[in-house]
């Protein structure tokens, strides 16, 4: 049996069928469309904080996944760094800073700590996490990554970023369009929290889902 393409079409009538079997009611293709938007980043953030657990790529982000280099520029404050969020980011898997020595760039460091947004007070008031180039510690200010660096004077010319990026949607007007650009392992899996978060939707969050789809979609598609 060949492999389904999941298009609007095909996926429509496939939530349509899992709902079906758990006695859910019926829902119409925006407010499903706009719920699997919200559990495709729902996955995408569960995914993401395996890989960070784990250090290993998910095969299931594998479309999404880039890796480049973004340049680093200085701050007012020595040994402190930013580099720019990525127009189309979505989460952070690793952040590898470089040094300019002698010319040449360099890799100084052992590991990089990728901290959580509130955790840098924390940080800085530990003698024991203090960053260095050995051990820099990565902040997300903003749109900015922050790269701290301790007391290094070496300067830092780029960093190799490999983040999760944005997944592209199909457009809900065109039933052959495919719906997200994710392989079928994920599809399945995003399909079936799709129909399980809908099973339990209520009227009221029905509406809502509505009005947030035309919110969102809806002006794409005019």
């Amino acid at each position: 049996m060949p492999a389904p393409i999941y298009t609007i079409e095909y996926c429509d009538k496939y939530l349509d069928e899992l709902l079906d079997k758990m006695g859910s009611d019926y829902f119409p293709l925006d407010v499903k469309f706009g719920r699997f938007v919200s559990m495709t980043y729902d996955f995408i953030r569960e995914s993401t904080n395996y890989m960070e657990a784990t250090q290993e790529v998910s095969d299931d982000l594998k479309p999404l996944i880039i890796r480049n280099y973004f340049v680093m520029t200085p701050t007012s404050e020595q040994g402190v760094w930013e580099v720019a969020e990525p127009i189309d980011y979505v989460r952070l898997i690793s952040l590898e800073p470089f040094a300019m020595v002698g010319g040449n760039e360099v890799k100084k460091f052992k590991k990089v700590y990728i901290n959580k947004e509130g955790q840098r007070l924390v940080y800085e008031r530990d003698p024991f996490r203090k960053p260095s180039p050995i051990y820099p510690q990565v902040f997300r200010i903003g749109n900015l990554f922050e790269v701290r660096v301790g007391n290094d004077l070496d300067t830092y010319s780029r960093a190799r970023l490999s983040y999760v990026k944005h997944p592209t949607f199909g457009d809900i007007n065109d039933d052959d369009a495919i719906l997200v650009n994710l392989p079928a392992i994920a599809m399945e899996k995003i399909l079936l929290k799709t129909a399980e978060s809908l099973r339990f939707t209520t009227a009221d969050e029905t509406a809502s889902s509505i009005y947030q789809f035309d919110q969102t979609f809806g002006k794409r598609n005019k």
